[in-house]
């Protein structure tokens, strides 16, 4: 069936997170206690996909909310550049492919 689709519809595809991403790497809808959730954490090995979830959830907000406040904290700089560079490799590739240069959708996309 994916063979029908067209090439830069693949490419959507290969790079939609709601399709590719795995159940542990979405946020819960609401705490045990049925709560909204105030903390999120992830605990996974090397590649399991934690920067990735962690990103296409910052992206998520900021997409919905195009006034949410969003921070990167840490406990040095360099640690919050490494995690923010190694988020941007882990969702460069589709961002290039979902979107333009200027960072809107792509015609016909």
């Amino acid at each position: 069936m994916i063979e029908q689709i067209r090439p830069n519809e693949q490419d959507w595809l290969a790079c939609d997170f709601l399709i590719q991403g795995s159940d542990h790497q979405f946020p819960p809808e609401r705490s045990n206690a049925g709560e909204d959730w105030t903390t999120w954490l992830i605990l996974g090995g090397r590649g399991a996909g934690k920067t990735r979830a962690g990103a296409e959830w910052v992206r998520s907000v900021a997409a919905e909310d195009e006034k949410a406040r969003i921070a990167l904290v840490g406990g040095t700089e360099h640690e919050v550049r490494d995690v923010r560079s190694r988020a941007s490799r882990a969702c460069w590739p589709c961002t290039a492919t979902m979107r333009g240069r200027n960072g809107f959708p792509r015609a016909g996309a």
